[in-house]
């Protein structure tokens, strides 16, 4: 799941840039090369920070997608869940996150005190919406 919500981010990253930056992205993306842009002459490479920031720019679901995908990436760290919950592991905010994101777009029910077996059915829901939106997305290339 990680790796399709950093997809997702890309590519809701890739649609927002300009004709220019957009093209470059795509060349880069084929020729299996790191992501960059020119910014004021500068050469930016396209990181987790420059996401970030760009994310803060976005609402709605896009913005709630990639919060969730950030904090998504630290449970994955996580992989021993049967030993483990990995949601002990997570700040508050981030698991407020998580929870403000599920239940706003997936479960309006969602229990503030979850663990890591309410996530789990969920995420069939998330990847459905997820899928249905990037092929909107994919649309506006």
């Amino acid at each position: 799941m990680r790796q399709e919500l950093e997809q997702s981010i890309n590519v809701l990253f890739l649609i927002k840039q300009n004709k220019i930056d957009k093209d470059k992205l795509i060349e880069l993306a084929i020729a299996n090369k790191r992501w960059s842009i020119n910014i004021n002459k500068i050469k930016q490479y396209i990181n987790d920070e420059v996401l970030q920031i760009f994310s803060e720019s976005l609402d709605g679901w896009e913005r709630g997608i990639y919060k969730f995908g950030f904090v998504f990436k630290s449970l994955s760290v996580n992989y021993n869940y049967m030993l483990r919950n990995p949601i002990n592991s997570i700040s508050e905010i981030e698991r407020r996150t998580i929870h403000d994101y599920i239940k706003e777009y997936h479960v309006s029910n969602f229990r503030a005190d979850f663990n890591i077996d309410d996530i789990i059915p969920v995420l069939p829901h998330i990847f459905e919406k997820l899928s249905g939106k990037l092929k909107e997305s994919l649309m506006q290339l």
